[in-house]
């Protein structure tokens, strides 16, 4: 059982680590690759109204597309991250950038659904491989400064997040076809694989002779299983927030609408502000309590919004509650490549994937509780959730 401090202090596996200049290739490629995920999961969101209407098909049932794209992403993030410790974390990063690519493609021609859940769950195969394997293809690198690496790869998750939106708003409706938009998370993969490309190699963690058994350690490992829960439990109640905010605003407080949709920029916002933060972090920071203190406070700004009875008051926490989650997310990744060094693209993707799944049950709690007057529970509850995540990280690092 792997007994490292959460403090990070781990050498990376595999070796030394390579030249100065090559971890820097290595970075802002993997930064790039959280830009070009955070893109390729906004765009069908973002046009889906005008892709229905060109498809000829209802909103709702293209709407299922999207869960076609996160389910691909949860499979893809836990083999994809299993065999990057066989096979090498770029190879495997690589072959996101082409599926990324294909995907993109794909879109750029689809007439019908069947085509439009096949280019989508190419698009979330490359983009599970692009976080997960990226983010412990950082921590590999990065041994001794995690914090830093991980939360502004995040930086740059919630650029992409923020600013795929905007551009569409800004030209979708100036005519602009949404295919074009796909050409365009085309372009930035073939852009992205060629930066890869150019990174510096790591040794494969495992021996090329490692058996099945050994590939899936992790997936045995109480201490990974314990993180997975935990980041299932954050990421449940961050989307949670974000799909519910705009609807929740409007109905419990009558918000105008223009501000309830600005309530999703504002988290986005506070998550971008928080995580530059957390990037100066010093490493000696025990990780799990700092996970974990961020975990209850961002639980009690979440139950707060029970007690809100103004929408400004509602909306302010939002943000609030933005800024402090920023964190949880890179330091709970950084936290389980530290104690997995390895082993970090299976550990980290099966927590990756834990977390996929949280994206995928947060709109059902969503769709539950709003109607019948029960959204004033909806908070408290991802509350709860988030206070999960807390009891989690701190028994994971426990076994």
């Amino acid at each position: 059982m792997n007994t490292q401090p959460s403090s990070f202090a781990a050498a990376p596996a595999g070796g030394s680590r390579p030249a100065p200049d090559g971890r820097r290739v290595a970075f802002a490629a993997t930064c790039a690759a959280m830009l070009v995920f955070a893109v390729s999961a906004a765009i069908l969101p973002a046009a889906l109204l005008r892709a229905a209407g060109d498809l000829h098909v209802d909103a709702a049932a293209l709407m299922r597309v999207v869960a076609t794209q996160f389910g691909a992403f949860f499979l893809s993030t836990l083999v994809g991250g299993l065999l990057s410790d066989r096979f090498g974390k770029l190879a495997v990063l690589q072959g996101g950038c082409i599926l990324t690519v294909a995907g993109a493609l794909l879109w750029t021609g689809v007439h019908g659904l069947p085509a439009a859940h096949g280019a989508a769950a190419l698009l979330g195969m490359g983009g599970g491989i692009l976080e997960s394997v990226g983010s412990a293809l950082l921590a590999d690198l990065y041994p001794r400064r995690r914090k830093l690496v991980l939360n502004l790869s995040q930086v740059a998750y919630c650029a992409g997040a923020a600013a795929g939106p905007a551009v569409m708003a800004l030209l979708l409706p100036q005519g602009v076809s949404w295919r074009v938009f796909f050409a365009a998370e085309a372009a930035l993969g073939t852009l992205l694989l060629a930066l890869y490309r150019c990174a510096p190699s790591l040794p494969a963690a495992l021996p090329s002779a490692a058996g099945l058994g050994e590939l899936t350690r992790p997936l045995r490992d109480p201490s990974v299983l314990l993180l997975a829960a935990g980041l299932f439990g954050y990421v449940f109640a961050e989307s949670g927030m974000g799909v519910g905010v705009n609807v929740y605003l409007q109905m419990q407080h009558h918000a105008p609408e223009r501000w309830a949709i600005l309530g999703i920029t504002l988290i986005w916002s506070g998550m971008l502000v928080g995580r530059l933060i957390c990037a100066a972090l010093p490493e000696r920071l025990p990780t799990d309590r700092l996970i974990a203190g961020l975990a209850v406070v961002g639980a009690v700004s979440l139950a707060a919004q029970g007690a809100a009875a103004d929408w400004r008051v509602s909306f302010a926490l939002f943000g609030l509650s933005g800024f402090i989650f920023s964190g949880i997310w890179p330091l709970m990744v950084a936290l389980c490549a530290a104690r997995q060094p390895v082993r970090s693209g299976g550990a980290v993707g099966i927590v990756v994937a834990a977390g996929a799944l949280g994206v995928i049950a947060a709109p059902i709690l969503v769709a539950a509780m709003l109607p019948d007057g029960r959204a004033i529970y909806l908070f408290p509850l991802l509350a709860l959730a988030l206070l999960g995540t807390a009891v989690a990280v701190l028994a994971a690092c426990r076994t």
